[in-house]
């Protein structure tokens, strides 16, 4: 295992180690003897690759029926909502 992957592993288990503490940073980094601005630093960097990890996944729906006329679809994602008319067209 080279070294910087190492580090991340090693980084990774004391964010999680921390996150599971209840502690502040603060009190956490000085009952593990570290420096608070590195365990900020982590912290920091998993949460964004965390949200560059979202990913889209396909929705399928039935086709209407000739009868019903202006559906609209809601895909309702913890604060998000993603609203298709009946007019929408997919593109690639």
């Amino acid at each position: 295992m080279k070294k910087l992957e190492i580090k991340r592993t090693l980084w990774k288990d004391r964010v999680s180690e921390y996150k599971s503490s209840g502690l502040t940073m603060r009190k956490w980094c000085e009952e593990n003897e570290l420096k608070l601005h590195q365990l900020q630093y982590w912290v920091r960097k998993f949460k964004n690759e965390d949200h560059q990890g979202v990913k889209w996944l396909p929705v399928h729906v039935p086709v209407k029926s000739e009868s019903e006329d202006n559906q609209t679809i809601i895909i309702n994602v913890g604060h998000y909502a993603v609203e298709l008319n009946d007019d929408f067209k997919e593109s690639h």
